[in-house]
């Protein structure tokens, strides 16, 4: 590969060959989640496919986390359906990276998509992924806030 490399909107591009000066781009789905610390009010998890901005959102509920789904690790077994939903959705190629947050409960999901041979990353996401991922969190914490004042 190239040497010359070039970062645009969490994408990498490279030259496909210097002579050409044509640009070739990685095909990359970020994936991030909200709301692990705080189990109260569930989970959001989000994958992104930059640059055309396609997004997709699931939740884990809040009963994944209770007795006896939490000792049975619900959590995980549905994480690895939001994996499945997302590569149906955004159908993904082989030569497709993932770059998945790192942490306990998004690994399930990088073993998965790694078993389904998708090349997968386990990176520190930031910027528009880990902002959109929290605002929903947020959305769904001010959904119950309000609920609970509205005596429901």
């Amino acid at each position: 590969m190239c040497e010359n490399l070039f970062y645009n909107n969490a994408r990498k591009l490279y030259f496909k060959s210097e002579s050409e000066g044509r640009f070739m781009s990685e095909k990359v789905i970020w994936i991030d989640g909200a709301g692990w610390g705080d189990l109260i009010l569930g989970v959001v998890i989000g994958a992104l496919n930059p640059p055309d901005t396609r997004y997709i959102e699931r939740r884990i509920p809040v009963s994944s986390f209770r007795p006896p789904n939490f000792e049975n690790q619900q959590y995980l077994d549905d994480t690895v359906k939001i994996a499945d939903e997302i590569v149906e959705v955004m159908r993904p190629d082989m030569e497709t990276n993932f770059k998945v947050c790192s942490g306990y409960v998004l690994s399930s999901i990088s073993r998965h998509l790694r078993e389904r041979g998708f090349k997968v990353e386990e990176v520190e996401v930031t910027g528009e992924l880990q902002e959109k991922v929290e605002r929903s969190y947020m959305m769904v914490q001010g959904d119950r806030s309000s609920c609970r004042k509205a005596g429901r």
